[in-house]
């Protein structure tokens, strides 16, 4: 989950309290949304910037971080295509930008 404190939160099914907690930047944060491919990689937006979480890195920061130029402009929503490699972020004015994720390593195939 995400919301107006600063914090994005992983929950268990089966637990009252967050399993952990992110902080994000001093905004609040408007979405979030896991990746499709890769179960330790997550991205949120806040008022004005995208986040990029990878929780074989770290769980600290975010590993990418991309801010929007126009300080008029919130974003609202964000979502990984089917394969994970293009983000969409829609805005308040509503308009949604593509963006092409690059240097996030694909999870190693087990089998």
């Amino acid at each position: 989950t995400c919301g107006s404190d600063w914090t994005i939160r992983l929950w268990h099914a089966d637990l009252t309290k967050p399993v952990l907690t992110f902080v994000s930047s001093t905004k609040s944060v408007n979405d979030v949304c896991w990746s499709n491919v890769c179960a330790t990689v997550f991205g949120a937006v806040s008022d004005n910037r995208i986040e990029i979480w990878d929780l074989r890195t770290t769980n600290l920061d975010p590993v990418i971080i991309s801010s929007v130029s126009d300080p008029e402009t919130r974003l609202t929503t964000f979502l990984f295509t089917d394969d994970s490699s293009t983000l969409l972020v829609g805005d308040s004015s509503g308009l949604v930008t593509v963006y092409q994720l690059r240097n996030i390593a694909p999870p190693k195939d087990t089998h």
